[in-house]
């Protein structure tokens, strides 16, 4: 690192910035890929677009204007340095370009290989995958982390130690409906994640493409028991 300040191992790609040159999280190759299609946990370190155009610094005006340049996604417009980020829910991650005729372009990420880890349960209190972020796309903070939140003293992982948990979404102790997470934000203690619900057919699918008058699943159980979200389980199951 440029001012050669000592850090433990396990501190390299873990998703939190403890270097001052942001060093310890770049060149982490499993960060390249995006865990859903929109990318809103992606905080990897593309910064070319689909047309190969250069991106603007977040932190920079020049040459395009733009309403991000404080902060988003929990860290500070300047931490995003020039990489590819999808901060208003847009389609994929994209960015300002360096091009003054080139304002805004999506960035071509491949998706990674465990995109389709599931919850089985409509709590997701057994969830082990490996999503990392809200359903805002606020990333989370790690489980053995005191800072920016304090964890409530009831949390445990029988059997697993908090340190093994990572920053992955989960639901220890069943105290929340759905799989969550403290999150980086200091204004923003905790959320729910949007993870993967698995159906009887074990088929993945997205928890905003259930009751949304599109029938996803083969069994059609995504557009059933509408009143609330029914994430695929029938009534009485």
């Amino acid at each position: 690192m440029e001012d050669s300040l000592c850090i433990q191992k396990e501190k390299f790609c873990d998703m939190i910035v403890d270097c001052p040159d942001n060093s310890d999280e770049k060149n982490c190759d499993d960060t390249e890929c995006l865990n859903s299609p929109k990318g809103l946990d992606y905080f990897g370190t593309e910064n070319k677009t689909v047309d190969k155009e250069e991106c603007q610094r977040w932190d920079s005006m020049a040459p395009h204007q733009h309403n991000f340049s404080v902060a988003f996604m929990g860290l500070s417009a300047s931490e995003h340095e020039n990489y590819c980020r999808n901060p208003n829910d847009d389609r994929m991650p994209w960015c300002f370009t360096v091009n003054s005729t080139v304002r805004i372009q999506y960035c071509k990420i491949p998706e990674c290989e465990n995109s389709n880890d599931c919850k089985t349960t409509e709590s997701g209190s057994e969830y082990s995958g490996k999503q990392n972020s809200t359903s805002e796309g606020i990333l989370c903070q790690r489980w053995d982390r005191t800072t920016p939140h304090q964890p409530d003293p009831r949390i445990s992982f029988p059997g697993a130690t908090l340190a093994a948990q990572e920053n992955f979404c989960r639901n220890p102790n069943n105290l929340s409906s759905d799989p969550w997470c403290y999150t980086v934000d200091p204004n923003v203690r905790w959320q729910t994640c949007d993870c993967f619900a698995c159906l009887e057919d074990r088929l993945c699918i997205q928890n905003e493409k259930f009751c949304d008058m599109i029938e996803d699943c083969p069994d059609k159980s995504d557009e059933e028991n509408c009143g609330g979200k029914s994430h695929g389980y029938k009534s009485g199951e």
